[in-house]
């Protein structure tokens, strides 16, 4: 492994912005000072593609695409092996080459039995990673940036041309963009109608709580680069990311972590009770002690946690599965969360495939319990979830990851944005409230609209 010290200093997301290249990623630790925001990471120029819808598996190398049929999940613990070679055990940074890219949601289908009948609006696939070798870390302690590569040509080559982006005077954003209206696939009416749908479930005794979205699509045109750098200034997240493929572009600010490994610990951190953010420090004040008060919320975040700890005890040593923090409010730009941690110790020699197996998807964005949360929301929702509550980060050569819940998170393909919000119901849920919830979530997005469309014309 060579590492490079860079002897200029930019924006990481500014360097990435200029690249032309297709099938680049950008993990964002764009809310600077968090805990978890130490570390931004570019990769581009994958050794490998890797993507899979159902049981077909596509991989690209340097001879072109193949396609076979077999378990996706154990696929990317095939990738992992291969490149055993490449690990960096004296690697100083938490990615040392690998993987990154996405699971979405409709994994589910790959991991248990459930009915999918819903029309797959966008076509996106079930998973889609690149294996990177070489790769960009930029420390926000310092803003140093760290070109990171196992091939010294390779990085001789990416160096030159970081430099040039780091001077070049051309703005990667002129080019603009268009965001057009949304459109819901839900009413009113009928995301109330679901809501009441969902209470009757809980009545029944089917679920305790379920998690139910609308989707919000729109027209799109211009540098879907350019609404990114918007959304990540109007919004920061700890667990951001713009994945850009040949198909389309995954944009995501998300503030939930899904996953993270380090050796043998394991962690998630779900979320669960939203508040928006008030017009001055009076309003956030008590918006802050409105959520930090709440009985349903601390309710519905304590099911999740206990799902959360069901999951992790199924892959850790018995005993290790601990809760070092239970209720935390946590401030972003548009609202305030409600989160807890839940941490373990992993069993001697779990794979990938065992690890997702256990907890994918996350409890907080399907309900409890998992499995019949999972075709309520099947039943009523109208479309596949895609990319959204999948997640999206980097799995390492050294078995670590890090991996986002793909929350706050649009998808843009042929022209289209496609944006989902949703929260957790449960017997208490006022449905006049929970639909607007959804809305407040997607204010950054409006924010967004706004800047973007006031800035340039491309209609």
């Amino acid at each position: 492994m060579y590492i490079y010290k860079l002897n200029f200093k930019q924006d990481l997301w500014r360097l990435y912005a200029g690249l032309k290249s297709k099938n680049s990623v950008f993990l964002d630790s764009s809310l600077k000072g968090e805990d978890v925001s130490r570390y931004s990471i570019m990769g581009y120029k994958p050794r490998m593609m890797m993507r899979s819808k159902g049981e077909v598996i596509e991989y690209r190398d340097k001879k072109g695409w193949h396609k076979v049929k077999g378990n996706p999940l154990a696929f990317l613990d095939k990738i992992l092996a291969s490149g055993r070679e490449y690990e960096a055990k004296n690697c100083p940074f938490p990615f040392c080459g690998g993987l990154i890219g996405y699971i979405s949601y409709d994994m589910k289908n790959m991991i248990e039995r459930l009915p999918a009948k819903n029309q797959d609006e966008i076509g996106v696939y079930d998973q889609y990673w690149g294996v990177y070798d070489t790769f960009v870390v930029q420390d926000h302690a310092d803003e140093s940036l760290y070109l990171v590569s196992y091939d010294r040509e390779e990085a001789k080559e990416a160096a030159e041309e970081l430099e040039y982006l780091a001077f070049s005077r051309e703005n990667p954003f002129a080019e603009g963009a268009y965001i057009g209206e949304f459109k819901s696939n839900f009413s009113r009416d009928e995301y109330i109608d679901a809501v009441q749908k969902v209470r009757w479930y809980i009545r029944q005794g089917d679920i305790y709580q379920v998690n139910l979205s609308q989707r919000f699509k729109f027209e799109v045109k211009g540098n879907t680069r350019y609404i990114y750098d918007v959304i990540r200034r109007i919004s920061p997240a700890p667990f951001a990311a713009f994945l850009g493929y040949e198909e389309f572009d995954v944009l995501s600010i998300s503030p939930e972590r899904f996953i993270l490994v380090e050796g043998d610990y394991i962690e998630t951190r779900p979320i669960k009770g939203t508040r928006p953010r008030g017009r001055n420090p009076k309003e956030d004040q008590a918006l802050r002690e409105e959520l930090a008060n709440s009985i349903k919320d601390k309710a519905e975040l304590l099911m999740i946690v206990d799902l959360e700890r069901n999951d992790l005890g199924r892959i850790s040593r018995p005993g290790t599965v601990r809760v070092p923090e239970l209720f935390r409010i946590k401030d972003y730009a548009t609202i305030f969360h409600l989160d807890s941690i839940v941490t373990g110790r992993l069993k001697s020699g779990i794979t990938y495939e065992e690890i997702i197996r256990a907890t994918f998807p996350g409890g907080s964005i399907t309900g409890a319990p998992k499995i019949r949360s999972m075709e309520i929301i099947e039943e009523l929702e109208p479309v596949c979830r895609g990319v959204y509550t999948g997640s999206i980060g980097y799995i390492d050569y050294r078995g670590n990851c890090d991996l986002n819940i793909a929350i706050r998170t649009a998808v843009i393909k042929d022209g289209w944005g496609y944006y989902q919000a949703g929260g957790g119901l449960t017997i208490d849920s006022d449905p006049e409230m929970e639909y607007e919830e959804t809305w407040h979530k997607t204010k950054s997005l409006v924010l967004t609209r706004e800047e973007v469309n006031k800035s340039v014309c491309l209609v």
